[in-house]
């Protein structure tokens, strides 16, 4: 009943704030035979996504699109870090937050 792992995420730096994206999975189907997104298999679309800097969370927040930017001031209040670690896991209303998927990066 878990989600799964959000797939291919990724994180940029975008005129200084950090930008992650991924892509959603679903239970409810896995092919792609239609051209379209497989079904959300959830009854809304939400993420439970958790920054860290340096190892340490400073922030989670919940967001309703499979995108989320950590805005550079954001960063600053955070204490900012030399490594940004964005953690994202879809939810759902029955269980709660499933498997999550992890990426960091090192700050120039």
């Amino acid at each position: 009943m878990q989600p799964l792992s959000p797939a291919h995420l990724r994180i940029a730096i975008v005129d200084g704030d950090v930008m992650a994206q991924w892509t959603r999975r679903s239970r409810a189907g896995f092919g792609w035979t239609d051209f379209v997104d497989a079904p959300l298999a959830e009854a809304t679309e939400t993420y439970l996504v958790t920054v860290a800097l340096n190892g340490r969370p400073v922030r989670t927040v919940t967001v309703n699109t499979p995108r989320f930017v950590y805005a550079l001031a954001d960063r600053v209040a955070d204490g900012n870090g030399t490594a940004v670690t964005v953690t994202v896991a879809q939810s759902s209303a029955v269980v709660g937050p499933g498997t999550p998927a992890s990426i960091t990066l090192t700050l120039p």
